[in-house]
Order: C-alpha cells, then structure tokens, then sequence
C-alpha cells in the first residue's frame, strides 16, 4: 500500500553541459497530465539554459529518471540539496 498525501513534488532529471539537475514540478496531485508536462518543458528548458532559482530543485517527494523506453526509475522521497 501506498501512502496517500495531500499535497506531491516531483522532480525530473534534466542532463545540462555541467551535469544533472532536478527541477521540482511543484503540487502535481492537484494538475491534470497536460499541465504536469507544460511545466516539465518549461522547466527542462530553464535547467538547460541554467536559470533556474534554487527553489525550482532544491527539495522533492519523487525523482523520476528516464533511459528512455526500456528505462524509468522513481524514488521516493527526495530530500536531496544541491
């Protein structure tokens, strides 16, 4: 059983030319599939071009990370700083 909670975060690992970063797509649970990605690109783009504030990746619920379709990882709870 999953633990259900009211509010979640999720980051996405983005590769940019000095490594990975992790923007946090804040309060999925509460947007439908079409803005969750929206904001996923926009935050993507922002991470390649290194504009992202520190509130944009510091701290998430889940990390997803992607190796394409044979590939997906998510972990739970990811409290990681940078």
């Amino acid at each position: 059983m999953f633990p259900r909670y009211k509010k979640v975060d999720i980051s996405l690992a983005v590769a940019t030319p000095t490594g990975l970063i992790t923007p946090i797509v804040k309060d999925v649970s509460s947007k439908g599939l079409a803005t969750i990605s929206s904001e996923a690109k926009t935050l993507a783009k922002k991470a390649r071009d290194g504009k992202l504030a520190p509130q944009e990746y510091q701290v998430s619920d889940f990390l997803f990370i992607s190796g394409g379709m044979e590939l997906m990882i998510m972990i739970g709870r990811n409290l990681h700083s940078v």
